[in-house]
């Protein structure tokens, strides 16, 4: 028993709209994404500072290691494995952005 083609409607679907992500654009450098990120994320920047200070007060002073940074890729790639996802850092442009971004 097939399908008459008379009787075949098609299906409407609206477009689809692209997921909503989160971009960091540091064309201009990181200090013009600060401010940007001040300017229409106040209340994030203040909350992120302030978490930023009471962590050094708490633990000590926060700092960019790249030694540190390395191990915990290494560690975050393994559990990735573990689970059975994608290594995202396996992804050499993934990790230049980080080693970038640090």
């Amino acid at each position: 028993m097939g399908v008459r083609p008379s009787r075949v409607r098609p299906v409407h679907r609206p477009p689809r709209q692209p997921p909503s992500i989160p971009i960091i654009d540091l064309r201009h450098g990181l200090d013009a994404y600060i401010e940007t990120v001040k300017k229409n994320s106040g209340k994030t920047y203040k909350s992120t500072a302030y978490k930023q200070r009471k962590l050094g007060r708490d633990v000590g002073e926060v700092r960019r290691d790249h030694a540190a940074l390395r191990t915990l890729l290494t560690w975050k790639s393994d559990q990735y494995r573990r689970k059975g996802r994608t290594d995202r850092f396996a992804q050499p442009w993934i990790t230049r952005l980080v080693d970038d971004l640090l």
